[in-house]
């Protein structure tokens, strides 16, 4: 299928999914990703939970119900949060103070136009 064939949508979609998982796979090892849940409806617009597990995240939570990383093997926490979301800095604080693996945090800007 070509580009001219695809609707913009899928095109943009495809490649906002490649960022993403260039960026986790940036990261050797088992990740968990705490999601900022302002943001979880727009990624599942370009992933699905099969194609995260493919790129060794092993977990998923709210970061505004769970402060507490669960106990599954990882290497990494990634961090996805929202630059309009400004009560889920004090979760990830939180989350910081106890944490006992390696940190990554990418922030995702909205534009609220």
């Amino acid at each position: 299928m070509d580009v001219k064939s695809r609707s913009i949508i899928d095109v943009l979609s495809e490649g906002n999914a490649r960022i993403l998982f260039d960026a986790l796979d940036a990261f050797d090892g088992a990740k968990i990703i705490m999601w900022d849940p302002t943001l979880i409806k727009q990624f599942n617009l370009v992933t699905t939970t099969e194609q995260l597990k493919q790129h060794k995240v092993v977990s998923m939570l709210q970061l505004d119900l769970s402060p507490r990383i669960p106990q599954a093997e990882h290497n990494h926490v990634v961090y996805i949060l929202s630059t309009s979301n400004s009560s889920v800095i004090n979760k990830l604080i939180t989350c910081l103070k106890h944490a006992r693996s390696a940190n990554v945090i990418f922030i995702v800007p909205i534009n609220d136009l």
